[in-house]
């Protein structure tokens, strides 16, 4: 072609044996892209449709049987011949799948919480009992984090009070009227007039003799100020040292708690607290011993129990000696077997086995 001619015409066949006419438009139509908003042509008789289109031949693409073999598409073009050997489309297709249809749910397994032994009575629970099960656990998992949370912030709440507790005991206060009878008083100081407000402070002055008359000093105050930050870091570090205290004393509690060989700690911890707490006794061991023989229930216990010891172990070392003796025959000084007569009861033929004259 030659590039100064725009009009020069080129050869725009596809190289191929299928160079007709109707092979040509079968492979346009087949790569021509159908607009779905085009209206469809009208139907053609059936003797036209059969009829081969002008320009094909016998040679055009097969012989005129099997171009009127051929089906048309609503475009009137020819369909792509299909492989004899084809699979039908339907041959493979999978089954349908009804519209809204759930897939089936996976079983469910027993809690968690619940123990091993039972586990296994699981599957015999019905499938709605099952699932309700299964929605209280929820719920009670649901239930255990509030509960968890709400524990957290008044223990933090409440750790603020610890290092004014016997200022609080001393007044006969609780934290919770502490910390609302604060929040009260600085409510009001916010919110109330002017001469509520200035009454209010004139209380708490009186309250707790502070001398307002007076001009403040403000070099004075700064150095009190300063020594009350060092007394209060002072206290919280006291305070926080007792809960430590506390924290380590409670998890030996709770060991010693449940340690086998103190079986009785339920029964006499009270006298436990009571002789620690009057210096009686300076560790848990100590108190444990003394508390057992006060507590009237359990040295009862204690007392009937090493009867019953003493008297078993007796009975043993008695039998065993007699099993020794009945044992030995012909020995010399020994006691022989003699077999026992009839009429003789046993205490008779343990005697003359034991060689009672």
């Amino acid at each position: 072609m030659d590039p100064n001619n725009v009009t020069a015409q080129v050869d725009v066949l596809p190289p191929g044996d299928d160079n007709s006419l109707s092979g040509m438009l079968d492979k346009a139509f087949d790569k021509a892209t159908v607009d779905p908003a085009a209206p469809a042509p009208a139907a053609q008789p059936a003797s036209e449709a059969a009829r081969p289109l002008v320009g094909e031949t016998a040679g055009d693409g097969g012989t005129q049987q099997e171009q009127q073999g051929r089906q048309r598409d609503q475009h009137g073009r020819f369909l792509p011949k299909s492989a004899p050997d084809a699979t039908p489309a339907t041959a493979s297709a999978p089954a349908p799948v009804a519209a809204g249809a759930a897939p089936a749910a996976a079983p469910l397994e027993a809690p968690q919480s619940w123990k091993d032994d039972l586990k296994g009575e699981w599957g015999k629970i019905p499938a709605p009992v099952q699932a309700y099960v299964h929605q209280r656990e929820q719920e009670l998992q649901q239930g255990f984090q509030s509960v968890a949370q709400t524990k957290q912030v008044a223990e933090s709440v409440l750790s603020e009070f610890m290092p004014y507790a016997e200022q609080l005991q001393k007044e006969g206060a609780t934290p919770v009227t502490a910390i609302r009878t604060l929040l009260q008083t600085a409510h009001q100081l916010r919110t109330g007039g002017p001469e509520y407000r200035k009454a209010i402070i004139m209380s708490l002055a009186q309250q707790y003799g502070v001398d307002i008359s007076q001009p403040l000093n403000t070099e004075l105050a700064q150095a009190q100020a300063e020594a009350a930050t060092l007394s209060t870091e002072r206290i919280y570090g006291q305070a926080h040292q007792n809960v430590q205290q506390q924290a380590q004393m409670q998890q030996e509690l709770n060991a010693f708690a449940g340690d086998p060989a103190h079986e009785f700690f339920g029964d006499v911890r009270g006298i436990m607290g009571e002789l620690i707490g009057k210096g009686l006794a300076n560790n848990l061991q100590l108190a444990y011993d003394m508390a057992i023989g006060m507590h009237a229930g359990v040295r009862e216990k204690l007392i009937a129990r090493a009867v019953a010891d003493h008297t078993a172990a007796n009975t043993q070392q008695q039998r065993a000696s007699r099993a020794a003796t009945m044992s030995v025959s012909g020995a010399p000084g020994g006691a022989s077997m003699q077999p026992a007569t009839a009429g003789t009861d046993l205490r008779a033929s343990i005697a003359a086995a034991m060689g009672d004259s």
